[in-house]
């Protein structure tokens, strides 16, 4: 596995020439990673919830099944 590069680990860095490249790449990935959760979320959102409120009924219980979710 390759290691993250120095500039995606050093808050406040500025992009240069250099790098520029990769960060194009990672910002790339970055909105096809977002495309793809919202494209996830809109094809198994009742899906997804019901896996929400199973949590929710594990941590808390049967008696809790009226909690609203935050």
């Amino acid at each position: 596995m390759r290691k993250i590069p120095k500039i995606f680990l050093t808050p406040g860095r500025k992009m240069e020439r250099e790098n520029l490249s990769e960060a194009k790449r990672a910002w790339l990935l970055w909105q096809l990673l977002q495309e793809l959760s919202d494209l996830l979320w809109d094809h198994y959102e009742e899906e997804f919830l019901d896996f929400v409120l199973e949590e929710d009924m594990a941590l808390y219980g049967e008696s809790d099944k009226t909690r609203p979710h935050p």
